[in-house]
């Protein structure tokens, strides 16, 4: 990852929706505001874009709604990840933490309400 640290990037996603949301903007626009801030993140490289739409899952898990359109945009990003590409990206510890938080994202985003 060339300009972002792995934790740095998980947490500044989650920041600018909690801002997005102080702003008074409902979780759905601040959901698709955030998603659209980081689309140049995305274009970085395939673990930028994991990391991003892991962080968008976990929001989406912890608010109890994830929205259809996110669903396959998400697993394809945590498909696009393979061993090597995660030993040549991150460090070691961070990608046990990768691995535990995209599993628990997997099952997470099966039990709750997905909205169109």
């Amino acid at each position: 990852m060339k300009n972002w640290e792995y934790e740095e990037l998980s947490g500044v996603v989650k920041r600018t929706l909690i801002r997005i949301m102080e702003e008074g903007v409902a979780y759905r626009d601040a959901f698709g505001s955030t998603s659209y801030e980081f689309e140049s993140v995305y274009l970085e490289g395939k673990i930028e874009n994991a990391i991003v739409n892991l962080s968008l899952a976990e929001i989406a898990i912890e608010n109890g709604v994830i929205f259809s359109r996110y669903i396959p945009l998400i697993r394809e990003a945590f498909d696009s990840i393979n061993k090597e590409l995660l030993r040549e990206s991150l460090k070691h510890y961070d990608i046990l933490d990768f691995i535990a938080r995209r599993d628990r994202a997997i099952l997470g985003m099966d039990k709750i309400e997905i909205y169109d």
